[in-house]
């Protein structure tokens, strides 16, 4: 297996240009789409597409659609990608398919002010050279972390829990969909934005850029004449936080709810009988008793269109996660999550040992010499100065970190239904259970039936891949929160 890492671009809208620049017309012509795209030339009108672009209507970018495969990146730039929602994501599993012959990226190692090279299609971001015996030892430490996940392995650790030891660096493999305007911000973020001090995600939206502007080149030639954000924001609260004094805590405390609608049962059967009647929402507070109030949220969560779960929302802390449950938790795109870049979050005190190493006296002492071996590692970047954002190569899958997240009602009966269930990742569904708790106290009635479809719906959906304990799983949910 070829661990090359490139970008290829697997399939697009035919004729793109053509294509948006006939629905950009079609607001200002008269005729049908079909009449107006069979006057459109191939190529479209690029300088008619440009000039729109520049007055700010980018939503003619949106019937555009581009499926890119990412081979061989690193699973840091994973997360970055990950990241921006509007997009569609499938990623190879790290429970289920082994990585021991993943490989890992190498980032230049170079002290602070050193040059900042992105190397070539064959070697992109990596420098000719690397730092003297910095570089010698950074291979070591990663074959060193390669070994230990294959010993786990041998060990009969599953292949989710052994993932804890790898570095931040190996490599993953996925395809994601978007829009022309999904990819356009996703490139400019990374070659300006938030991915520009990372060489590799740099790299990443340069080559972005460089291949879809071959298919689109009135889209993609001239992007910063499309996207113009300021992206000073964590500097400035980096400078607000100093001047306030504030320190990092970290939390012992997994989830924290921290503050959600005023009486979110209330506001969601109220909303959803001014749907119902036209009456004012006065009108309805005056007559609504407790009964009707039960019986309108369960009409509603019994419904595939619960649009007035949406008017509930929940916003929380969740505390020492490790960066797999990261992967897992952003890949629910109808959140609003604030993440910490790595080096705004920093390397964790803590690495999570999965319970499955824990109980295994011989798992547990090669998962120990993993953690020990990344601190004189680290140690040994430190006095090299290697910069912050090179140092995230070397964190350790395992490491946790903090996040903020708000999802309305409909959503997290969404989460809760995948991430209860006993076939998800079992750190993510510990976390998904304490939010059940935490929402339940304040939103019974919302949530008396959220949790795993065969306590939902009264049916296991995972097919052959079923727990088979349903009936166990029914009673948990029924009693135990």
């Amino acid at each position: 297996m070829s661990n090359t890492t490139r970008l290829v671009l697997l399939s697009h809208t035919p004729d793109p240009q053509r294509i948006c620049s006939s629905a950009a017309r079609l607001s200002s012509l008269p005729g049908s789409p079909t009449k107006i795209l069979d006057e459109t030339p191939e190529g479209g009108y690029p300088d008619y597409l440009r000039r729109i672009l520049s007055m700010g209507h980018h939503s003619v970018m949106e019937h555009a659609n581009f499926t890119v495969a990412f081979e061989n990146v690193s699973v840091f730039v994973e997360q970055f990608v990950i990241g921006f929602r509007l997009f569609s994501f499938t990623v190879k599993s790290r429970r289920y398919v082994p990585h021991d012959e993943a490989g890992y990226v190498v980032p230049y190692m170079a002290p602070e002010g050193g040059p900042d090279l992105f190397g070539s299609d064959d070697k992109p971001y990596i420098g000719p050279e690397f730092y003297g015996p910095l570089s010698q030892r950074y291979l070591h430490f990663c074959e060193g972390l390669f070994m230990a996940y294959k010993r786990l392995l041998e060990l009969g650790i599953p292949a989710e829990d052994a993932r804890f030891v790898l570095p931040y660096s190996f490599k993953s493999n996925f395809i994601v969909t978007g829009n022309a305007r999904s990819w356009i911000h996703l490139i400019h973020s990374a070659k300006n934005g938030l991915g520009k001090n990372y060489s590799e995600i740099h790299w990443v939206g340069t080559k972005l850029q460089e291949m879809l502007s071959k298919v689109a080149p009135a889209f993609f030639t001239r992007i910063d004449d499309i996207e113009r954000l300021s992206y000073e924001k964590d500097q400035r609260l980096a400078l607000v936080s100093s001047k306030l004094c504030l320190e990092k805590n970290y939390s012992e405390e997994k989830v924290q709810l921290l503050w959600h609608t005023p009486d979110p049962d209330r506001a969601v059967a109220v909303s959803a009988l001014m749907g119902a009647s036209r009456a004012t929402a006065s009108q309805i507070e005056k007559a609504i008793t407790k009964e009707a109030e039960v019986e309108t949220i369960r009409v509603v969560c019994e419904n595939g269109h619960a649009r007035e779960l949406e008017q509930a929302i929940f916003t929380f802390r969740l505390s020492g996660m490790s960066l797999p449950m990261l992967t897992h938790l952003t890949r629910h795109r109808i959140q609003n999550i604030i993440v910490p870049t790595l080096v705004q979050a920093g390397k964790s005190p803590e690495v999570i040992c999965p319970s499955t190493v824990g109980n295994n006296p011989e798992a547990l002492a090669v998962f120990n010499s993993a953690v020990s071996s990344q601190k004189s590692f680290w140690e040994a970047m430190e006095r090299f100065q290697v910069p912050q954002e090179n140092r995230v190569y070397a964190y350790l899958s395992g490491q946790t970190i903090d996040v903020v997240t708000t999802m309305n009602a409909r959503e997290l009966h969404h989460f809760l239904s995948l991430r209860c269930c006993n076939r998800a990742q079992w750190e993510i569904r510990d976390y998904a259970i304490n939010i059940l708790g935490a929402v339940k106290k304040v939103a019974p009635i919302i949530f008396e039936k959220a949790g795993p479809s065969c306590y939902r719906w009264g049916e296991c959906r995972e097919g052959r891949q079923s727990c088979g304990k349903a009936k166990e799983v029914v009673q948990f949910f029924k009693g135990a929160i």
